[in-house]
């Protein structure tokens, strides 16, 4: 019976620790770039007619479901620039937008704000809100 107990306490931890492996590691990539500085970011945003903000975290569930819908819009719509800016990343930017739900969308048309959305959003409705 003793045995048995020294078997769960050791297995128990081995099993959370490759869970969290599996599910809660964050892998490096090449969607992880450099923090953007604000100013940076508002050279970015004045630059372009028409300029996509996407703020995201790797630890939002959510945030993980919209990014194939921005990266389709990123790839597929040549009018409006997309910038992903990682709240864990570019705090300063956060703060500035007073970032406290993700993930949000920020539409800027000619360097102002044009429209704004926080939470998971259909495809199709983002592309009704965005030009093309």
């Amino acid at each position: 019976m003793r045995n048995t107990k020294l078997y769960h306490l050791t297995l128990l931890p081995l099993a959370l620790i490759g869970l969290f492996l599996i599910f809660g590691y964050n892998k490096l990539s090449q969607d992880n770039p450099k923090p953007v500085t604000l100013v940076e970011f508002n050279k970015l945003v004045n630059a372009d007619k028409n300029v996509l903000v996407y703020f995201h975290a790797s630890w939002c569930a959510v945030c993980r479901k919209m990014k194939p819908i921005i990266d389709t819009i990123d790839i597929s719509n040549k009018t409006i620039k997309v910038i992903k800016i990682d709240t864990d990343v570019d705090k300063e930017i956060a703060n500035q937008f007073e970032i406290n739900d993700l993930p949000v969308l920020i539409l800027f048309r000619n360097g102002r704000i044009n429209w704004t959305y926080v939470g998971l959003i259909d495809k199709n409705i983002l592309k009704q809100k965005l030009p093309f």
